[in-house]
């Protein structure tokens, strides 16, 4: 059988569902499947990754071209809905889409602010995209119930979704000891773009007496939390500060 995957983009570019694609891609090579990758830009040792020419707006690269593709199953991750869209248009079933999240424009990107009015023009155009690609969905992934009832877009779907919760590798985590033997740990893995909440976490710090380490990528420039306040924050803890790339 072969499974045909679709995602904007894909490691060794950096993100949640560049990840999340690429694991369900080798773990299916791995248990016998035939599959193939769909992207804007990547590759992989283990995974035939194709990659076609696209215009690169950013966080949706728009694929110029579509391959001639033939597969049992083909399976797109959204948002960012250009790359399943060419498989709306080709008529390609049976189409699972899992749909990672919501489009929520930030109000900064790369420092720069983004005017609330343009912000809901991004929103409400993904809207019109994303629908007609669920309507006639084979099935429908949200990682969790609540997040699939509470999403504005999800919710209208809730009879076409299953449940597949976000697995995590942990042996990419092990801290070197194990809880109780060794200091608490706070980590914090993801962009910094504010909706991903870190200024909450930092916020709620305040009411930890003692914080031993606390653990984010090092690079500031889309949060809206000054770094400055980070720093001073954590120094006034006496909290020891790891800062380290994605």
């Amino acid at each position: 059988m072969k499974v045909v995957l679709t995602s904007p983009y894909y490691p060794p570019h950096i993100g949640g569902v560049q990840i999340h694609t690429r694991n369900i891609a080798r773990g299916m090579v791995e248990r016998g499947y035939e599959v193939e990758v769909v992207t804007s830009t990547g590759w992989d040792d283990q995974v035939k990754v194709t990659t076609v020419p696209c215009l690169r707006i950013p966080y949706s690269p728009i694929p110029l071209t579509f391959p001639d593709i033939n597969g049992e199953v083909y399976h797109s991750h959204i948002p960012s809905p250009f790359f399943a869209r060419f498989l709306l248009k080709r008529k390609y079933q049976p189409h699972i889409v899992t749909y990672h999240n919501d489009v929520v424009v930030p109000d900064r990107v790369d420092g720069t602010p983004i005017p609330r009015f343009v912000s809901r023009l991004i929103e409400k155009k993904n809207d019109e995209l994303v629908r007609p690609i669920l309507d006639t969905a084979e099935v429908i992934i949200a990682t969790t119930r609540s997040y699939a009832e509470t999403s504005p877009i999800l919710s209208d779907y809730l009879d076409n979704v299953e449940i597949i919760p976000n697995a995590i590798r942990v042996k990419e985590f092990l801290p070197g000891q194990d809880a109780g033997e060794r200091d608490r740990i706070v980590l914090y893995v993801g962009r910094l773009v504010e909706y991903k909440g870190l200024p909450i976490l930092i916020r709620a710090m305040e009411h930890i007496q003692k914080i031993i380490l606390f653990c984010i990528p090092a690079e500031f420039s889309q949060l809206s939390f000054p770094k400055y306040t980070l720093f001073q924050f954590l120094s006034s803890k006496g909290s020891p500060f790891f800062s380290s790339p994605l």
